[in-house]
């Protein structure tokens, strides 16, 4: 990509990461844990997508200029940095104060804790998810099969079958969610509305078709040249 449409690319990316900070902004003390884990999830979505195309402009920009992007992205960096650890904040429970609420908390967390975190689970089969879109709707359907609609499973047990089976971008998104029975649900909507999206699944697909028959034209005519000796 040449240096004008990466800086286009940045001046969109850039326009969107200002709103979103500015709406969380305002909006930051009003939203339960599920939003602030997608806003969350957006924010370091957004932060990938701009050090790469920073990553892509400085080697290619005049030397004068180096200087110049390399702060915009330290200045970019540092404000999202802000943000996230803001609604890390605001995710994070609120203080124990007095001797009693603290035995209490820690009695509950034993209580959750032995029925959920340090529960030896029987092995099931299930697929790993890295976080390839075009593998999500299978993956989906054998998880929910094998884990979701499984009535005997509370929602911690389902959420650490479900951590088991991601791994790479996917584990990511979920990997700082406790395991309580509450969220499952969570871990599960964030992994949907990152990876089913129909539009990008589709061209996937037909990337890989394109691909495959490609290769498989390539063989043809491989073997065409060989026939003929």
């Amino acid at each position: 990509m040449d240096i004008k449409a990466l800086l286009k690319q940045k001046k969109s990316v850039k326009s969107s990461i200002t709103k979103l900070l500015k709406k969380t902004e305002d909006e930051i003390r009003e939203l339960n844990n599920v939003s602030l884990l997608v806003r969350k999830n957006r924010f370091l979505e957004l932060r990938t997508e701009i050090k790469d195309i920073f990553n892509s402009i400085i080697p290619s920009c005049e030397d004068r200029d180096e200087e110049t992007y390399c702060t915009e992205k330290d200045d970019i960096l540092d404000e999202l940095e802000a943000v996230l650890v803001s609604i890390d904040t605001q995710l994070a429970p609120p203080v124990v104060n007095s001797d009693f609420e603290a035995r209490k908390q820690n009695s509950d967390q034993v209580s959750v804790s032995s029925q959920s975190a340090e529960v030896k689970l029987p092995t099931l089969s299930l697929p790993i998810f890295f976080g390839a879109t075009e593998e999500w709707l299978a993956f989906s359907d054998l998880f929910e099969a094998a884990v979701s609609n499984n009535q005997n499973l509370t929602g911690a047990q389902k959420l650490q079958y479900l951590k088991g089976s991601l791994k790479s971008d996917a584990l990511k998104i979920v990997n700082s969610l406790s395991i309580t029975n509450d969220n499952f649900e969570i871990a599960w909507k964030l992994l949907k509305d990152r990876y089913f999206n129909k539009r990008e699944i589709v061209s996937s697909l037909m990337k890989k078709v394109y691909q495959f028959n490609t290769l498989e034209r390539r063989i043809i005519h491989t073997n065409f040249k060989f026939d003929r000796f």
